[in-house]
């Protein structure tokens, strides 16, 4: 749609629990290994203050970072959302 810059980053959708599962459990097994990062000090604090939350910024890091739905690859972070349409 255009609305990409050198900044953004890349949302990834998954229609269906089995493969978003599958690939939250890749996510976290490629920070793991080495293939995918983390994201930096940095990055968490950004999407902390992004969202508004409630929850202390420790609080946040535990939650979301068990969750495998975030990383960088090359330096580039995205997203993973599952879109379950049968719900």
């Amino acid at each position: 749609i255009g609305a990409q810059t050198l900044q953004s980053d890349i949302d990834l959708v998954l229609y269906d629990r089995v493969s978003f599962d599958r690939m939250r459990q890749r996510v976290l097994e490629g920070i793991e290994n080495g293939v995918l990062q983390d994201l930096s000090p940095e990055d968490w604090s950004e999407a902390h203050a992004r969202r508004g939350a409630t929850l202390t910024l420790d609080e946040y890091l535990r939650h979301e970072k068990r969750k495998g739905n975030k990383a960088l690859i090359d330096g580039v972070k995205f997203d993973l959302t599952l879109l379950d349409l049968s719900l």
